[in-house]
């Protein structure tokens, strides 16, 4: 262990961390080891950390847990890439969650859930022993990076006790798995899965995407699968908030191949964002903007966008009230 790591697990050390904590409206139990510096792991006001769970941030690693997120006991994260997990997510005690990761908000996960993004090669040279193919794979231009594979739990989404999420799956708004399952493929928004390999058995809802979202609206919640919801402000309506932590995306019923994509947007400081593979800039204020969308596909078929802000400003923010997807005349 290097000298770092071992001073980092001493009861000094943690104690530290525990009382620093606190000054910012964080709760981490004494006993909790966190491997990493403070612009590596980051936890948001509310956030409360169980008894012997550790936080491993290796490397360029980047551990972020929203407002409210509440671990358990024995707990374990680790990344050397990204682990982000939203506002309200509690986690029961004895999960594990590794690799590239984004967990959304108001998540249930049960105890012994284990989430990863990663694996062993045993097929690039079957013949020789799984640790060999990890000595080839390391040593060699690709590394360990080309077999991390993300996964992406969206919001609202219950994981029964000893689930196992394998890597590269998707786990679509409002889920619900059962208990014991190892999910091996992407799960549909708003399903109910449970058997081994999961399968889906029932659904919480007809998850039917319309042509536009209105923030303002319940019934169209289902329909964003990512972004804050923020409700009307005394200088905003409703809106849903994109971020450089956490992207707005959604998902709509494609208007026709030669459509657009409409936003009613407010931005309190000039922002960049990404969408559709475009860059696109805006001014702080407010308006709508029409965004040219290709959309390969016919009538009826569910279209899923993201609205990514991009840097180098941490705090910038695109709040959006209303989106619709129009065929261009």
């Amino acid at each position: 262990m290097k000298l770092s790591r071992l001073l980092k697990s001493q009861w000094p050390w943690r104690w530290w961390n525990c009382l620093r904590a606190l000054a910012v409206g964080v709760r981490v139990h004494p006993s909790v080891c966190l491997f990493g510096s403070t612009a590596h792991i980051r936890l948001a006001r509310g956030t409360s950390i169980g008894a012997r769970s550790r936080l491993d941030a290796c490397g360029a690693g980047q551990i972020v847990l929203g407002a409210g997120v509440w671990a358990s006991s024995d707990v374990e994260i680790e990344t050397n890439s990204e682990v982000h997990i939203g506002d309200g997510t509690t986690i029961q005690r004895r999960c594990t969650i590794n690799g590239s990761t984004r967990i959304g908000a108001g998540c249930i996960l049960a105890p012994n859930v284990f989430v990863s993004s990663g694996t062993h090669p045993f097929r690039e040279t079957p013949h020789l022993p799984i640790r060999e193919q990890e000595r080839k794979l390391a040593a060699s231009n690709a590394g360990f990076a080309a077999w991390d594979r993300p996964v992406w739990i969206q919001d609202d989404c219950w994981l029964g006790t000893n689930v196992v999420v394998c890597p590269g799956v998707t786990i679509g708004k409002g889920s619900v798995v059962g208990a014991n399952c190892v999910v091996i493929r992407d799960v549909p928004p708003y399903s109910v899965v449970g058997g081994v390999p999961a399968e889906v058995i029932g659904r919480r809802l007809e998850w039917v995407p319309g042509r536009s979202i209105a923030a303002e609206n319940d019934i169209d919640q289902p329909y964003v699968l990512s972004g804050r919801r923020l409700n009307a402000g005394k200088d905003r309506p409703a809106s849903i908030e994109a971020s450089l932590d956490t992207p707005l995306c959604f998902a709509l019923t494609a208007a026709g191949a030669n459509s657009k994509l409409v936003l009613q947007w407010q931005a309190p400081a000039p922002v960049q964002f990404e969408i559709g593979g475009r860059k696109y800039s805006l001014p702080a204020g407010c308006g709508n903007i029409d965004l040219p969308i290709d959309i390969p596909t016919i009538d009826g078929e569910v279209f899923r966008c993201s609205v990514q802000i991009l840097g180098p400003n941490s705090h910038a923010v695109l709040w959006v009230s209303h989106i619709a997807l129009k065929k261009i005349d």
